[in-house]
């Protein structure tokens, strides 16, 4: 039980951090999809080809939440940490957006699929190696929730993604959709 309450108690803590964070920024983001509008520059994320492709799945071809929401692209994390050590692969993509945005805008969702999972995913955005946001506990509850990062002066842009389970079919991925970039 002491488990449980901790891990819950750390859940609460990192969503309420990822609040204040976002909320620090919708101005920021505000202004930059205000300046997209007039100047066309935001961008979907995966229109952009990364200069390094580990296991991170690409869904370019709509992806469903559990709310029955569609997004016509996601990024999808499907290994687990333990996993993608012990195969030695990496579970990340590098982009590089060349300084050019100041925010990056998406939606932390669960796959339909994933639905009733007992699984837990997680993923970490870095901008040239300092780790900008992560979210970790993300289940089969977890409703989708928008999120916005800072990225201004970014030029290397990776984002690092795990699922946990069973080789897909018990487990659940952790995925962001709708990855925006904003000038």
């Amino acid at each position: 039980m002491k488990n449980g309450m901790a891990s819950l108690v750390k859940t609460v803590m990192m969503r309420a951090a990822a609040l204040v964070l976002c909320a620090a920024c919708l101005l920021g983001c505000a202004e930059s999809a205000e300046a997209a509008v007039f100047s066309g520059g935001s961008v979907d994320l995966l229109t952009l080809e990364p200069y390094y492709e580990g296991t991170v799945t690409m869904e370019l071809n709509g992806i469903e939440d559990t709310l029955g929401n569609r997004y016509a692209s996601a990024l999808r994390g499907f290994m687990s940490p333990g996993d993608a050590e012990r195969f030695d692969m990496d579970c990340f993509d590098i982009w590089d957006i060349g300084r050019a945005y100041r925010t990056l805008t998406a939606t932390v969702m669960v796959r339909r699929r994933d639905r009733g999972s007992k699984c837990e995913g997680s993923f970490r955005i870095y901008g040239d190696g300092r780790l900008l946001y992560a979210e970790d506990g993300i289940g089969s509850m977890t409703k989708p929730y928008e999120i916005c990062v800072d990225i201004t002066g970014v030029t290397d842009l990776k984002i690092e993604m795990y699922g946990n389970g069973n080789s897909g079919t018990h487990g659940i991925n952790s995925v962001l959709a709708g990855i925006t970039l904003h000038p």
